[in-house]
């Protein structure tokens, strides 16, 4: 049976009307700082999915096999998710409530801690293929394809630091 997690945020007046009685969180800025935030993520987001996209591109070596190749896969799934959050941070009033929060910033911030231990483990999997091949693979290719998760993993503390500057006042109401 599924619950409702925020079911304890709404309290019931009458038949059939509810009112938000949960946190609400307030965001340290305004309209105009919120869409430039919200174009930052939707860029961040997009910037992940091109690096991604480029590794997978370069046909290296390495992309056909499986212990590399899922790791790599299992990347857009965070990065889905991430946009995801963009989405709803862009639809988001400054003054957002439970549900709201989680599905925004709460997604953002998990979104990019997964898609930068993702790249760290393709990194160190395309390593670990590297020592074990190193005389029958294209070199090149191999240390273009690092190269592209280097670039996600320096996106993402960039963001990180960007995301805790920008939400660092964040006020939570009772």
């Amino acid at each position: 049976m599924i619950k409702n997690k925020y079911k304890e945020d709404y309290q019931r007046i009458k038949a059939g009307q509810y009112e938000y009685v949960g946190k609400h969180y307030r965001l340290p800025m305004d309209e105009a700082q919120k869409k430039r935030t919200a174009v930052w993520n939707f860029a961040a987001a997009a910037g992940f999915f091109l690096l991604e996209l480029a590794a997978g591109l370069l046909n290296a070596d390495s992309s056909r096999t499986a212990w590399i190749v899922f790791p790599y896969l299992f990347m857009f799934l965070p990065t889905a998710y991430m946009a995801l959050g963009a989405y709803a941070f862009a639809g988001a009033p400054i003054r957002m409530e439970h549900s709201a929060y989680e599905n925004s910033l709460v997604r953002l911030r998990r979104s990019v801690i997964a898609i930068m231990v993702l790249g760290g483990i393709c990194i160190l999997l395309d390593l670990i293929f590297i020592a074990i091949h190193f005389r029958e693979i294209n070199l090149q290719k191999e240390l273009l394809y690092i190269l592209c998760f280097t670039l996600a993993e320096l996106l993402g503390l960039c963001y990180g630091k960007s995301y805790d500057r920008r939400f660092a006042g964040l006020a939570i109401e009772e």
